[in-house]
């Protein structure tokens, strides 16, 4: 599978009569994750008319019909809560999704939403790493990593080249993801249970937190929860009670968000050497838009991170994303669509952390 996934420029339904010079235009925004969806509705001012939330639309989990009618439903939504008019056409539909990797895969996503359901007059599709750059900065340019059920990250450069690492999936990759954490946590205890690899570490605390959250009695149990049906996002947020002993103090707890904390640099090493020296004379040095829950640990993550990284790195400045990717997702399909709206105000980002040198 190749990376890419951009498609844009895709006339919509021929049924959305274009409007008249004065009309006013609508741009809808979706962010899928492999847990929920996003979706927002801007008018041309970048004022917010509408948002709703939506379930997962990952093709590689529920299928592409699947994904395409939670879509349309949360398009619906978007229209109803802004009064708009179902003959009042919607100028773009910027999606930035999970698992939106395929070229190929993703006209076939365009082309199944435009003539089932005509949703917009023009579509762009890319993965959700995008959204939450083009969300945080107007020049579209630094590092995402992103953990939150999963676990992403891309670098864009100035010049709009794309360097991808992780992002695919439970099975692949999602190295340091909640869904990672928690997975990485219930194995040591099946494998020290097993006495095929005894951990240096007390794990009854985990024992007890396994059973509490999960409801069982006996490791067999945990089975069904693995296998089928198998819910990530379910297990996932396991993560949060063992972030919960972490904080309180649990050793084997904080070496596993130690242990997250380090793989998750791993994604930044990857894509770094790739980094542009346009990139890295940014003020702040490469800008790092972190996103996703599992950052809200940052404390149990920090050692482990730092510990990736060696003297001679450029320097990178670190930020939250606090406001939504869709945002990004509909600036995006504007853009796509010959219009640029004034997203600037719609843009929360929150400084935490600066490391390196500048270069």
């Amino acid at each position: 599978m190749e990376n890419g996934g951009t498609v844009n420029g895709h006339n919509g339904h021929s049924g959305l009569e274009n409007g008249g010079a004065h009309a006013v235009h609508y741009f809808v925004g979706i962010e899928g994750g492999a847990s929920h969806s996003q979706g927002v509705l801007l008018n041309e001012d970048a004022v917010i008319l509408a948002k709703c939330r939506g379930c997962t639309t990952n093709q590689w989990v529920v299928g592409l019909d699947k994904a395409c009618k939670t879509i349309a439903d949360m398009v619906k939504e978007l229209r109803q809560t802004a009064n708009l008019p179902v003959d009042v056409p919607i100028t773009s539909l910027g999606l930035c999704m999970s698992g939106a990797d395929d070229e190929k895969k993703n006209q076939e996503w365009v082309t199944l939403l435009d003539e089932k359901f005509a949703l917009a007059r023009s579509y762009i599709i890319e993965n959700d790493t995008l959204g939450s750059l083009a969300t945080a900065r107007s020049d579209l340019a630094g590092i995402v990593l992103i953990s939150g059920t999963g676990s992403n990250c891309i670098l864009r450069n100035p010049n709009g080249e794309v360097i991808h690492a992780g992002g695919w999936g439970h099975m692949l990759g999602d190295e340091g993801s909640g869904y990672w954490i928690a997975h990485y946590a219930i194995k040591t205890y099946f494998d020290h249970e097993d006495r095929v690899k005894i951990s240096k570490y007390d794990l009854s605390l985990l024992s007890r937190l396994i059973v509490d959250y999960f409801g069982v009695e006996k490791r067999s149990e945990l089975l069904k929860f693995f296998y089928s049906p198998f819910d990530k996002c379910f297990i996932a947020k396991f993560c949060e009670h063992l972030a919960e002993a972490a904080t309180a103090g649990d050793p084997f707890c904080r070496k596993v968000f130690h242990e997250a904390g380090y793989v998750l640099a791993n994604h930044i090493m990857a894509v770094l050497p790739d980094a542009t020296q346009e990139l890295k004379r940014q003020p702040g040095g490469i800008p790092i838009i972190c996103v996703g829950s599992v950052f809200n640990s940052w404390e149990l993550l920090k050692h482990g991170f730092m510990s990736r990284f060696d003297d001679n790195i450029p320097e990178m400045t670190f930020f939250k994303l606090c406001g939504a990717s869709a945002i990004g997702a509909a600036f995006l399909g504007a853009k796509s669509a010959g219009h640029i709206i004034p997203i600037d105000h719609l843009r929360p980002t929150q400084r935490f952390f600066n490391i390196g040198t500048v270069q």
